[in-house]
């Protein structure tokens, strides 16, 4: 996959949160709670996530090599103006990724059942969305 995406990760859970904003009956209908205030701290849960478990447990073994670089161009190297995070720099194929491993995540977590099932609902939620949208979020060979 080319480096870096567009749209990227951030971008991405920016257009879910709009959307979910915009339609609350799918919030109140489809999840335990109907609380949209929700939806920005799942978000931002799923960006900790991500950036935090990218290396260790999202990249294949082929793609370690291509982070090293990226990791140099966006985050440390001498001509960064702005470090960024890497849900700056990745994009759907690898937030996929992380919503594949976010069970097993977030049971190693302190979360009580009722949070992790409002995770889950939300992880199921945002996988409908990028069916709908999938064609302007993924790279047409992936």
């Amino acid at each position: 996959l080319s480096l870096p995406r567009r749209p990227t990760i951030e971008n991405i859970l920016a257009s879910f949160r709009l959307y979910m904003n915009a339609n609350p009956e799918i919030e109140s209908r489809d999840l335990l709670s109907p609380s949209p205030t929700l939806t920005p701290v799942v978000v931002d849960g799923v960006l900790v996530y991500f950036n935090r478990y990218l290396w260790p447990i999202l990249l294949y073994s082929c793609e370690r090599e291509q982070y090293i670089r990226v990791r140099q161009e966006y985050v440390i190297g001498c001509d960064v103006a702005e470090e960024q995070k890497m849900s700056q720099v990745y994009g759907a194929e690898h937030l996929l990724r992380l919503i594949n491993h976010l069970p097993r995540l977030v049971s190693y977590s302190t979360l009580d059942s009722e949070s992790t099932n409002i995770i889950e609902d939300y992880a199921n939620r945002l996988l409908s969305w990028m069916l709908q949208e999938h064609d302007s979020l993924f790279q047409a060979l992936y």
